[in-house]
């Protein structure tokens, strides 16, 4: 019976052996495994963080790039502002110059207009006193034609006598009508003359 026991004890010796060979064998190979999934976890975080390390570089330079784009933008927009301002400012100063002068030539066209009314308003002077003296000189000559031609008429109404005296007497009194119609024309000639002399003035 001794003798049977102790085969059974060396197996049951072995299986444990055996089972603790394996055992060691599989924490061993657990433990590559694990080392090897740590390794990898590495990795895999190194990767991860130099992803997110690209990323966040990316996202900065397309930030820097967009603040650049903004700053030219701003840029290009103050200066497209000021270069309307200059523009404005040059329209307004030329507006200014051309107003300017637009206000000397009227000025000068007044000025001009009024010099030519005074010369005209002179020269019609100078035409209505001509054409006074001329009515006047022609008037007096009228006048004095008429004198003589009734003092003529006198004197051969007393050479031809006494008798012919009434007939002389009544041409010169026709002829002093025609002289007091004379006058009148004339000073009614003259009226006129003066009216328009003041009209020309």
């Amino acid at each position: 019976m001794k003798n049977a026991k102790k085969p059974l004890s060396k197996k049951k010796n072995d299986v444990l052996e055996q089972t603790k060979i394996e055992c060691n064998q599989m924490k061993h190979q657990t433990e590559r495994e694990v080392s090897a999934l740590k390794v990898n976890a590495k990795k895999e975080a190194e990767k991860m963080l130099q992803e997110i390390e690209h990323l966040k570089k990316e996202a900065q330079k397309e930030a820097d790039q967009l603040k650049d784009n903004a700053q030219r933008e701003v840029e290009k927009m103050f200066r497209e502002s000021e270069a309307r301002k200059a523009s404005m400012l040059k329209e307004q100063e030329g507006l200014n110059v051309k107003a300017e002068q637009e206000k000397e030539r009227l000025e000068n066209e007044a000025e001009l207009m009024k010099k030519a009314i005074a010369e005209e308003n002179k020269a019609l002077r100078l035409e209505g006193q001509k054409e006074f003296d001329k009515a006047k000189k022609e008037t007096e000559l009228y006048i004095s034609q008429k004198q003589e031609e009734a003092e003529a008429i006198v004197r051969a109404a007393e050479e031809k006598g006494q008798e012919k005296l009434i007939e002389a007497e009544e041409q010169l009194a026709e002829l002093n009508g025609q002289i007091l119609e004379t006058k009148n024309a004339a000073k009614e000639l003259i009226g006129r003359l003066g009216e328009l002399m003041k009209l020309g003035i």
